[in-house]
């Protein structure tokens, strides 16, 4: 049940504040005169200033029994009482008070809660019920636009009831609006959800409520199955296309606590509405998963080469000390006396059985020797490549800036992703200007690039490397917001139906608004 404090209702403080009382509750020259022209005895006179104070602040009338005696009290010395009289109880249940309701209302201008000001209410109600769905934003609205007319403001359970009425007449037609344009593939879907089989343990409908595990790369993989079967629930056409998106969240975390036999008992309108949303909503957040799928897989594969190059400090100078060995004995070799044949297998024996782990040896200790630790990356990349591969390829990406050159290469990388070759070919796929390559940082450059002029488009690039820089890129630029997926639920939040307004975004100020001054103040 919504209470006055969970809205901007404006209610008198039991213990207000010596300044609360001097700023909302003292009479001023032209309040203590039009009480003196209105009034003969000296306690109707207090009753007329307490209502005349307490309407000021509160823009609705209450009982004098209703007053904190502090506030009573304060008003009372303003007229020269040192203490509350006696007779003042007896003002609630006199004929006065009506006459003079009457008179705060003409000095003030307030025009009384009649049916004029019942329709208004129930107008704004139900536009802001179109696009907000907390009850106290709908009475929140509901109290600004009454005041800003000048209406004398109903009780709060009114207010509360009319903001509860609107918002289910508004749900209702959404409800009524998504079946309706619901195409009978959606609706097929939709429905087959709370259908159980028999032999399976889980329903659609809990599967479609299933969260994505720590993305590990067997995870991955079965993450991708999960993303392609909630794509297919959902028909070319959209059902949800008007919808605001405060409602869409709504009716999505409504469907989201209520199982198959709960769903079944609500109209079938409002069923396939709530799993309609909740469908897109977990289809545009699967889409968000396999974002930061991919950002948490490239964070681990650089965060092991980081870890490597630390440990590669370590042994340093052993590591160094054998290869300038190995390149000498092979410089002995070479310089030995006998054929070239027979000075390539004296080279060929020391180098041993597996020259690509010479080569890995090689190639670490230029990386400790130049500081750059993505010559490492290679190696860390080769379990995880094919699940990072798949989820660039499941994944649309957009480029929020101008610069597309990322964009564009994503699918040039998936294109050659069978390439047995270490070099590839950058003149085709669209990617044949030096400014199409030009998200290649500058530690990346040497390692993808056969030249090192960069104004001119390289003749050939690493593949692997390539890969590489062009994953972490991506990953890198989804953190910063400079790539996004823009079928994700982070996307959908960054606008708002046209005429909503964010909770909080304007907050009233009753202390200011109902301190209303008479036609002489």
């Amino acid at each position: 049940m919504l209470s006055p404090s969970d809205t901007a209702y404006p209610v008198l403080k039991e213990s207000p504040t010596e300044r609360e009382l001097q700023e909302l509750f003292t009479p001023n020259l032209f309040e203590l005169g039009f009480a003196a022209e209105n009034t003969r005895q000296p306690i109707p006179r207090l009753g007329l200033l307490l209502l005349l104070k307490s309407f000021q602040k509160l823009g609705y009338f209450v009982r004098l029994a209703e007053i904190p005696t502090p506030t009573v009290l304060h008003v009372a010395r303003a007229v020269g009482w040192n203490q509350i009289p006696d007779g003042l109880s007896a003002y609630d249940a006199g004929t006065a008070r009506f006459r003079h309701m009457a008179l705060v209302r003409s000095y003030l201008g307030v025009t009384p809660f009649a049916d004029p000001a019942r329709k208004l209410m129930l107008r704004i109600c139900l536009a802001s019920s179109r696009v907000r769905e907390d009850l106290a934003d709908i009475v929140n609205m509901a109290i600004e636009e009454l005041v800003r007319q000048r209406y004398e403001l109903p009780g709060f359970s009114t207010l509360f009831r009319a903001a509860r009425a609107a918002r289910f007449a508004v749900n209702r037609g959404y409800y009524r609006q998504i079946h309706q344009t619901t195409d009978p593939l959606t609706r097929a879907h939709i429905a087959a959800l709370f259908e159980k089989d028999p032999t399976e343990r889980r329903s659609l409908w809990d599967r479609l409520k299933s969260e994505p595990s720590q993305p590990t790369v067997k995870r991955i993989r079965a993450f991708l199955l999960h993303l392609d079967w909630l794509r297919k629930q959902v028909a070319s056409t959209n059902p949800l296309a008007g919808i605001p998106a405060v409602k869409l969240q709504r009716f999505a975390a409504e469907a989201r606590v209520l199982n198959v036999a709960r769903m079944k008992e609500l109209t079938e309108e409002k069923r396939f509405a709530l799993a309609a949303a909740l469908l897109s909503r977990q289809l545009a957040r699967a889409y968000d998963d396999a974002a930061d799928m991919l950002i948490r897989q490239v964070q681990r594969i650089h965060h092991k080469a980081k870890e490597l190059m630390q440990l590669r400090h370590a042994n340093h100078l052993q590591q160094s000390s054998e290869l300038v060995s190995t390149l000498r004995d092979i410089a002995v070799a070479y310089q030995q006396e006998g054929t070239a044949q027979q000075r390539l297998q004296n080279i060929g024996a020391l180098i041993g059985e597996d020259p690509a782990k010479l080569l890995e040896r090689c190639e670490e200790y230029e990386a400790l020797a130049s500081g750059i630790y993505l010559q490492l990356l290679p190696r860390f990349f080769r379990h995880p490549r094919h699940a990072l591969l798949l989820l660039l390829e499941h994944i649309p990406l957009s480029s929020t800036s101008r610069d597309q050159s990322l964009e564009k290469a994503i699918p040039f990388i998936l294109a050659h992703q069978d390439a047995r070759s270490d070099w590839i070919s950058p003149g085709n796929q669209g990617t044949t200007r030096a400014a199409d390559w030009s998200f290649i940082s500058e530690q990346w450059w040497p390692l993808v690039a056969d030249t090192g002029n960069r104004t001119v488009l390289p003749a050939r690039l690493h593949h692997r490397y390539l890969e590489l820089c062009v994953i972490s890129q991506v990953a890198n630029e989804l953190k910063s917001g400079d790539l996004c997926s823009p079928l994700g639920e982070r996307m959908r939040s960054a606008y708002a139906w046209p005429g909503a307004f964010e909770t909080g975004t304007r907050i009233l100020r009753f202390g200011r608004m109902f301190a209303w001054r008479g036609r002489r103040g």
